[in-house]
């Protein structure tokens, strides 16, 4: 761990120049331009609510710490120095996180949370198809006990053709399935089926 922590804040260092020039690079790079313009859609900003605000918590802590510690020790940002004392009061938060903040409360939350339940709900059905998946081919394996050995095939291939199109669904279990059923169920024995079974899954 320490090893890998060196390496990290190595590489960091090493490269902070090269990052300030590709951050110029990518300013006037029109792919950036487009990524940066997908940043400001609701979806997008769903997605953050849904996998970044559980650190949130931890990120206003080590803020309001930071700043804190840049109290007690008399450091005071540009901004500060060219509002003097006339300028408002300084946030418990340093000055990029509050400025980030500033830019959340502009957010249309109404629509970003929505699409924040919209992200949950497809993890959930991600996470969730392949426990399905496997409860319906086992189903399919028993109706289809008695069938004859081409309704078997239609059936298999049929199946793993719906299947395939839905986006949510993994392969293996399919291909596992027509394994199982195939060259069970093959009346020329199990090599044969399991050829067939290749062919068919090919």
């Amino acid at each position: 761990a320490a090893m890998m922590a060196t390496f990290i804040v190595y590489t960091m260092m090493a490269f902070t120049r090269i990052w300030r020039k590709l951050k110029v690079w990518l300013h006037d790079l029109p792919l950036w331009n487009s990524v940066c313009a997908l940043a400001t859609k609701d979806w997008a900003r769903g997605s953050v609510v849904l996998f970044a605000f559980p650190l949130l918590p931890c990120l206003l802590v080590l803020s309001a710490v930071n700043e804190r510690v840049r109290r007690l020790r008399g450091i005071q940002l540009d901004d500060v120095r060219q509002l003097g004392d006339a300028g408002p009061p300084r946030s418990i938060l340093t000055s990029r996180v509050s400025k980030a903040m500033k830019s959340l409360s502009k957010w249309n939350w109404l629509s970003v949370i929505f699409w924040a339940y919209v992200w949950s709900y497809a993890l959930l059905l991600y996470k969730l198809t392949p426990i399905s998946l496997n409860i319906l081919l086992a189903w399919m394996s028993s109706a289809m006990a008695g069938m004859h050995f081409a309704v078997i095939l239609l059936l298999t291939f049929a199946s793993g053709m719906v299947l395939f199109m839905l986006p949510p669904v993994p392969g293996p279990p399919i291909y596992l399935f027509g394994g199982f059923v195939i060259s069970d169920k093959c009346p020329w024995g199990f090599v044969w089926g399991t050829v067939i079974c290749i062919l068919l899954c090919f």
